[in-house]
């Protein structure tokens, strides 16, 4: 029997007997992320500000992005949570690899496609969107599968949707805005991660890399850093997972950077009990979908 036929169970599952049974959505928000590696949702009780339940599901094993559409539908229909149809509020955070950040003051929507090939290739079956950032005068343009889009689009409605490094900027750039000091900021994923740097509270840089093992992840690192001119030792560096069974990356970085720890979970929301379990450095673009709309 495939995997597609059988039922498709959470990597991680935190809290649902908080909400199963007698929901009332319009109490809750609904917080996806979604890519070919991976799935989440998560429901925030908007009455208290608190998450009270959250599920993962690792992808990684899909061999093509149709494979990976199809487990999906299939996580779609099966979880009663993503039946309803009038939560208060849903986001849904997109991850693919392909960005690109765009100054304000050289943005135009006629020529968003000839901004974003400047550095990506653009495939006939993907489709380019774009964010608007909050807390920095720039654009975040990216390509999503067109077979995802239709997905999602049948599935859920009246939701928003941003990039997940719209997300990810959004809440970095909230929390360090204001400090004088400078940061490496590292988020994990399956296959990419994502390097932000900060200086004296503004966004100085932030790219996102493939990578198949911890050498990569260390050779760009370090590169930015060579090229930015930084200085290490007055560097201060956080580093976020997507999910805990991702390769402790902060151990071998701490060989090269003084100052190195994890990053902690958002300080915007309140988090049921349950949620002990999870890590704090983990899980860090669904906490915080809310700054996006």
């Amino acid at each position: 029997m495939s995997l597609i036929s059988e039922k498709l169970k959470a990597d991680y599952s935190v809290g649902n007997s908080f909400v199963v049974g007698d929901l009332q959505p319009f109490r809750y928000k609904l917080f996806v992320t979604v890519g070919q590696d991976s799935f989440s949702f998560a429901l925030l009780d908007h009455d208290h500000n608190q998450f009270c339940c959250m599920k993962y599901y690792d992808l990684t094993f899909s061999k093509s992005m149709n494979e990976a559409v199809n487990m999906l539908n299939k996580i779609i229909y099966e979880e009663p949570l993503l039946g309803y149809q009038h939560y208060k509020k849903a986001v849904i955070s997109l991850e693919s690899r392909k960005n690109a950040l765009i100054p304000n003051d050289f943005y135009d929507s006629k020529n968003l496609k000839q901004y974003f090939t400047l550095q990506h290739d653009l495939e006939g079956y993907e489709n380019l969107l774009c964010d608007k950032l909050k807390f920095v005068e720039a654009q975040n343009a990216y390509a999503i599968d067109s077979t995802l889009l239709y997905l999602l689009q049948n599935n859920f409605a009246q939701h928003s949707q941003v990039h997940h490094t719209t997300a990810l900027l959004n809440s970095q750039l909230l929390r360090f805005k204001n400090r004088e000091e400078n940061f490496l900021l590292l988020y994990i994923l399956n296959r990419t991660f994502c390097v932000t740097i900060m200086h004296e509270g503004r966004l100085l840089f932030f790219n996102s890399f493939a990578y198949f093992n911890q050498d990569d992840i260390l050779y760009h690192t370090m590169n930015v850093c060579e090229q930015l001119h930084l200085d290490l030792s007055d560097l201060k560096t956080e580093i976020a997972y997507q999910h805990p069974q991702l390769s402790p990356f902060h151990n071998v970085l701490s060989q090269y950077l003084r100052d190195v720890k994890l990053a902690d979970r958002t300080p915007n929301h309140r988090f049921a009990i349950a949620f002990e379990d999870i890590p704090g450095y983990c899980f860090p673009v669904i906490f915080d979908l809310d700054l996006c709309v």
